[in-house]
């Protein structure tokens, strides 16, 4: 008889073989149950199960449909179940010359993959492109930048990070930038504020910008940055250290992001011709100063803030000293402390150094 459900069947392991086999987990405690108590009928089953009587019929008809159960007499509409070393034997020996047959089949489609790869190479069909690359060394991401250069068609923006560049540099550049410009390429500039510091620079800068280039400044910039035909993105493996390489990215989603970057530091950033060195009042600080002001701020040495404007050290010390002088202050926190006051900064007033 069946049992008060204290030891159900239903929680004891399955009969994974039946899962192979297109068996549902009704079907399985059904069967079970019938292997452990061959003389139970539909409403013992159900009771024990907590199936309804027609439930458990539907099962043994999938049973029976399996050839696992059997009228225990000729004519009887009792089933019991059949050895199970031959019922699931039988069963699972169909399954894997199914899975064989299958087998077979997905070595011949590789086979014919290849056949139609050969092809496609012999076709003279280029590569497809990585989404991200990485350009190690420095000799090697300007030959990647130069090729990039020549290929691009519509338009490149680009953030300089560098500041004042030595003539020899200017120069080199000067061939690259003239034949890209000549193609009709639309090129975007943002550079350090800083290089209106340096003749030889700026002398660069107008000349780009008379060959039909754009260019704008700001006090300081995130990282180095290119974006060829809003396609392909150039970032540095890291902002402090150019001798660990490039990304060349041409993730879309990511080529969109550098260029939506690109476009809000343009925006706020103050064309050549046009200073950004303007000041509320004859103490306030220029925007170049107020960067100073932040990083050092923020707990950044002043090595960090030279590098960041592009400025040597002595002029980042020179440039506080004439901060705090304005100021009326004698040291670098009450320096920060007026800063945050006054509004100029916001934040820790805790300057470093």
């Amino acid at each position: 008889m069946p049992s008060t459900g204290a030891s159900r069947p239903a929680e004891s392991p399955r009969v994974s073989a039946l899962t192979y086999v297109g068996l549902n987990d009704a079907c399985q405690d059904v069967y079970r149950l019938l292997l452990e108590n061959p003389n139970w009928g539909i409403r013992d089953i159900a009771i024990e199960l907590e199936l309804s009587e027609e439930d458990v019929g539907l099962a043994l008809d999938q049973l029976a449909d399996k050839a696992l159960l059997t009228p225990d007499q000729p004519h009887s509409q009792r089933r019991v179940p059949i050895n199970p070393e031959m019922s699931l034997g039988a069963l699972l020996a169909m399954q894997e010359a199914e899975v064989a047959q299958r087998w077979q089949g997905i070595r011949q489609a590789r086979e014919q993959v290849l056949e139609l790869a050969s092809a496609y190479l012999t076709a003279g069909h280029p590569e497809p492109l990585p989404l991200v690359e990485h350009i190690l060394g420095l000799d090697a991401t300007r030959q990647r930048l130069a090729v990039l250069a020549e290929d691009t068609r519509t338009d490149v923006l680009s953030f300089a990070p560098g500041g004042p560049q030595p003539a020899d540099v200017l120069e080199s550049s000067r061939a690259l930038d003239r034949v890209t410009l000549a193609r009709g390429v639309q090129m975007r500039t943002v550079c350090l504020e800083s290089i209106r510091n340096s003749r030889p620079t700026m002398e660069y800068v107008e000349w780009l910008v008379s060959e039909g280039a754009e260019v704008r400044t700001v006090p300081a910039l995130p990282m180095r940055l290119i974006v060829a035909d809003k396609a392909t993105a150039v970032l540095p493996v890291r902002a402090d250290d150019a001798r660990q390489g490039a990304l060349l990215v041409r993730h879309p989603g990511i080529v969109d992001v550098c260029t939506a970057l690109f476009e809000q530091v343009w925006t706020g950033a103050a064309p050549v011709g046009k200073s950004s060195e303007v000041r509320d009042g004859d103490d306030a600080p220029s925007e170049q100063e107020r960067e100073l002001l932040r990083l050092l701020a923020d707990g950044h040495a002043d090595e960090f803030a030279a590098r960041q404007l592009g400025v040597s050290l002595r002029t980042v010390r020179r440039m506080m000293s004439g901060l705090m002088q304005r100021m009326g202050v004698k040291s670098r926190f009450q320096a920060g402390a007026k800063a945050v006051s006054m509004g100029w900064i916001t934040g820790s007033p805790h300057l470093s150094g």
